[in-house]
C-alpha cells in the first residue's frame, strides 16, 4: 500500500483514485479500437456477448468490492469504539483518584491530565503519519508506580484503589489495541483482488462497439468514476487512524476539557 496517499488532502486523494481509473478506462479504449475492430469487426460486433459477460463479470467484482468496502467501514468503526473506551476508561480512573488522599491525588490528576495532553496534541498528528509518539507509557508507568504504592487505611479506601486499579488496566488494555491499529490496514492480497478485479472488469467494457465513440467512451469513463469512488472509499477507511478521513481525538478531548478542568 502507498502510505503516502494519506498525507495529502482527501479531495486531492479522491482524485488521484478516480483519475488513474478514468484514464485508465478511457486511455485502454482509445488505444485498443483499432484492434478490437479488426477483431470483431464493425459495431455492434458482438456486444451482446461482451454485454452479457461483463453484466456477470461486473455483479460478481461489485459484490466482492462492497463487501470489502463493508469490512474496511466495520474496521473504522471498531477504531473508533476502542477510543472511546480509552477516553472512557481514562475519565473513570480520574473520577477515582479524585478520591485519593493528597499528596497522590494531586500527583496522579496531573499525571493523567499530561496524559491526555499528549495524546491529543502529539499522539495523535504522528498517527495520521503511522508513526507511533513516544512518552505516553513513561506516563502510565508512573501511575502505576503510585498506585501500587498507595496504602488504604479503610475499607472505602480499599474499594476505590481496587477500582482504580480495574481501570487503569482498561486505559492500559484500550490503549494497546488502539496502538496496533495504527499499524493495521488490509492484506497486500486482498488489494491486490481489489486492484486486479478493477483492472479487468474495465478492460472488458474495451471490446463493447458503437457507433457513437463519445458515447461510447463517456459510459466507460463513468464506470470507471464509480469503480474509482469505491476504491478511494475503502483505501480511505482502511487504515483508520492515517490521514484526514481518519478516527480523531474528540472523545479523549471531551474528557480532558469537561471532566480534568
Amino acid at each position: 500500500m502507498f502510505y503516502w496517499v494519506y498525507d495529502i488532502p482527501s479531495w486531492a486523494f479522491c482524485l488521484l483514485v478516480v483519475g488513474v481509473c478514468v484514464l485508465f478506462a478511457v486511455g485502454g479504449l482509445v488505444l485498443t479500437r483499432p484492434l478490437v475492430r479488426r477483431l470483431v469487426g464493425p459495431p455492434p460486433g458482438i456486444n451482446e456477448l461482451v454485454g452479457n459477460i461483463v453484466q456477470a463479470a461486473g455483479a460478481f467484482y461489485g459484490i466482492t468490492l462492497g463487501l470489502i468496502a463493508v469490512g474496511a467501514w466495520q474496521t473504522h468503526g471498531e477504531a473508533d469504539m476502542r477510543v472511546l473506551h480509552e477516553a472512557a476508561s481514562l475519565g473513570s480512573l480520574y473520577r477515582d483518584v479524585s478520591t485519593f488522599s493528597e499528596p497522590q491525588r494531586s500527583e496522579l490528576r496531573a499525571l493523567l491530565r499530561e496524559y491526555a495532553d499528549f495524546l491529543i496534541e502529539k499522539s495523535w498528528p504522528a498517527q495520521r503519519h503511522g508513526q507511533l509518539a513516544l512518552g505516553a507509557n513513561e506516563l502510565l508507568l508512573q501511575v502505576q508506580d503510585i498506585l501500587t504504592t498507595s496504602e488504604p487505611t479503610n475499607e472505602i479506601q480499599k474499594i476505590t484503589l481496587r477500582e482504580a486499579f480495574t481501570q487503569y488496566n482498561e486505559l492500559a488494555m484500550a490503549r494497546r489495541m488502539r496502538l496496533q491499529a495504527v499499524a493495521g490496514g488490509m492484506p497486500g492480497m486482498i488489494w491486490f483482488v481489489v486492484f486486479a478485479g478493477a483492472a479487468a472488469s474495465l478492460m472488458m467494457t474495451w471490446l463493447l462497439m458503437s457507433e457513437r465513440q463519445w458515447a461510447e467512451r463517456l459510459i466507460v469513463a463513468l464506470l470507471a468514476v464509480l469503480v474509482g469512488l469505491i476504491i478511494f472509499l475503502t483505501a480511505a477507511m482502511d487504515n483508520p487512524f492515517r490521514g484526514e478521513f481518519s478516527v480523531g481525538p474528540d472523545a479523549l478531548i471531551n474528557v480532558r476539557d469537561q471532566l480534568m478542568k
